[in-house]
């Protein structure tokens, strides 16, 4: 039996949970002696503002489950942070089974400093197990405090002209009870993150990266991990090694599940902490995913967009984190639409149209991968839920993986005969089914022409020249393709001729296939792409002359002018000077030629510009 790789899944399910220690023991201890009952940080950060009325408040709900872990313990405190002090029993804190019914225990208070106050209750609350509201009102108050949520449950808000209602307002009240008693709950977590895989590979172990939230009394050490195929568990392995205290966050990794080939409903969760059931598992399961285990799958390129214009000072810096990250790869295909943030003089009309897969907010620079939204593996970073998001070097990285995870679904082939006499172009573009389309509804053939290392000297945010990267010349198919059915083989020709200031040495011919949901920006997923040059060699020049008197040569580490004359420019991805000939730390000077040694940069993508009185010429290195 066998999987693959990764998903990051927010689990936010469950009502109610255990936040963090009030008082760590000593430093060797494994269990804490008092536990809290809150959804908070314990740091204010924001208010809420409460209109209409002078007295406001805050509860949070515990359904019957989670109440049952504490039975027989004791509530002794609660904490509620305030924004000013009050008057004299201003303040009433309140434990209640009916936020509109009769309190099952209340006590007025004063709170006599802004910020966190201490309230001790005058009679212990004995927990008796059954569904609970804790809170607090407040008179001669509009604004209340509110921190980060540590752990989501349900919570309500209270003010004269509505009553109580239910909040969701990203926060959570700055408000919790300290529970004591010799019966705290010890084994309870909360899983956070797993990752989960669409395919694996029969016969290979399946890697699962999780988190969770320790909202137990005792440290956790080991987890049980558990699989489920179609609803029936069938393998269950122990995480050792860990580490996390009440109210921390814990990491693990497993990889011990192999499925054989075939479709099935995986689920995952955690089903013992320390060796001992936990006492809330309705917080612990994964989401389901369908995961299809093949014997063999034919490998991808990923199609990389990229947001990014003139007037975005940013942008080169995110072209760098490119070339940083995926500069060594040579199945990424890499395409730049001049839109995103206003538009500049490389912008067409498709790329404005391509703003589709942005939520709701346009920035640059932006990126998407296989025009796919990886929010169920890593909400954090895709935190808008489309296809769209930051240019970081960890979101380069994990997109990439995520993507290699997935086999191609079709072939792409394209064959092309270029006259450069008369600059004419003629493209045939065909492939076929690798594995079933059936979940696509509408897929679609897309070719494109891209330029690279077009030459700009007003970029935003670059000092001196600067190279556009893989910049979108022209559509061929129209912003959204050609329908195609892959299973019945596809095959499409167009002619075109290029423009005379289009450098045809630096011009890729970019097709894919891709689904098409106009309703549905998270449906419209890559299934392989390919690129070919306009002419045999696009990606670097090996050699260069004007009026045969000078040549340019270019090596891993080097760069060799035989024009003595020539000054030579080294520009990395983002168009920075990085290196000139006239740098004696990275020059070789000599009579006979100019030069400039490379091999202090960094591996990555550079354009080196060569300009003297027998050469003018330009060429790009793969380091």
């Amino acid at each position: 039996m066998t999987n693959t790789n990764r998903t990051i899944d927010t689990l936010r399910k469950g009502i109610g949970c255990l936040l963090m220690a009030a008082i760590a023991t000593a430093a060797n201890a494994t269990a804490v002696d008092e536990m809290m009952l809150g959804n908070c940080v314990t740091r204010v950060v924001t208010s809420q503002t409460v209109s209409g009325t002078t007295t406001a408040g805050a509860a949070l709900y515990y359904p019957e489950e989670v109440m049952q872990m504490y039975k027989g313990c004791q509530i002794s405190e609660f904490h509620v942070a305030l924004n000013t002090t009050t008057d004299e029993g201003a303040v009433t804190i309140f434990i209640t089974s009916d936020l509109n019914g009769e309190p099952l225990y209340s006590q007025a208070c004063t709170a006599t400093k802004s910020g966190w106050n201490t309230f001790t209750l005058e009679t212990p609350y004995t927990i008796d197990g059954t569904a609970a509201y804790i809170g607090y009102e407040v008179d001669g108050m509009r604004y209340l405090s509110y921190s980060s949520v540590f752990a989501e449950g349900e919570e309500w808000i209270w003010n004269r002209a509505d009553g109580w209602t239910r909040f969701d307002g990203g926060y959570s009240a700055s408000l919790y009870a300290t529970v004591v008693g010799d019966n705290l709950p010890q084994s309870n977590v909360r899983l956070t993150h797993l990752t989960m895989p669409e395919y694996s590979l029969s016969g290979e172990g399946i890697t699962f990266e999780g988190s969770f939230l320790n909202l137990g009394a005792a440290t956790v050490e080991t987890l049980d991990v558990s699989y489920f195929l179609d609803g029936e568990k069938v393998f269950t392995e122990t995480v050792t090694g860990l580490s996390a205290a009440y109210r921390t966050e814990g990491t693990f990794a497993v990889s011990g599940l192999s499925v054989e080939a075939g479709k099935r409903e995986l689920t995952a969760a955690i089903t013992a902490v320390n060796g001992q059931d936990d006492l809330y598992p309705y917080d612990n399961e994964s989401r389901t995913v369908t995961l299809t285990t093949l014997d063999s799958y034919t490998p991808r390129n990923v199609l990389l967009e990229v947001y990014s214009t003139e007037l975005c000072t940013n942008c080169p810096q995110a072209h760098q984190q490119i070339a940083n990250n995926l500069g060594d790869y040579d199945n990424v295909i890499e395409v730049g639409h001049h839109s995103g943030f206003y538009t500049d003089d490389l912008t067409i009309e498709e790329s404005t149209d391509y703003e589709f897969f942005y939520a709701e907010q346009l920035y640059a620079p932006a990126m998407m991968m296989d025009r796919t939204s990886f929010y169920d593996n890593y909400p954090s970073l895709y935190d808008e839920g489309t296809p769209v998001t930051n240019v970081t070097g960890t979101t380069l990285r994990l997109a990439y993986n995520e993507c290699m995870a997935v086999p191609a679904m079709v072939t792409v082939d394209i064959s092309r005969a270029y006259d450069a006499d008369s600059r004419s172009l003629s493209l045939t573009v065909s492939g076929t089914e690798l594995l079933p389309t059936d979940d696509y509804s509408d897929l679609r053939l897309n070719v494109f022409l891209t330029e690279d290392s077009i030459y700009s000297e007003t970029q935003s945010g670059a000092s001196g020249g600067y190279y556009h990267r893989h910049s979108l010349r022209q559509v061929l198919t129209g912003t959204w393709g050609q329908a195609i059915t892959p299973a019945n083989g596809y095959s499409a020709d167009f002619t075109l001729t290029l423009p005379d200031d289009w450098n045809e040495q630096q011009m890729e011919v970019v097709a894919f296939v891709s689904n098409y949901d106009s309703a549905d920006q998270t449906n419209c997923r890559v299934l392989n792409s390919a690129a070919v040059g306009v002419v045999e060699s696009v990606t670097s020049i090996t050699s260069a002359t004007v009026d045969g008197n000078a040549s340019l040569k270019v090596g891993r580490d080097f760069v060799v002018c035989d024009d003595p004359t020539a000054q030579l420019t080294v520009y990395d991805g983002c168009g920075r000077v990085v290196a000139t000939s006239a740098n004696s730390a990275s020059a070789t000077a000599t009579s006979g030629y100019a030069a400039i040694s490379l091999s202090s940069l960094p591996r990555g993508i550079y354009i080196v510009r060569a300009e003297g009185n027998a050469i003018s010429e330009t060429a790009k290195i793969s380091k």
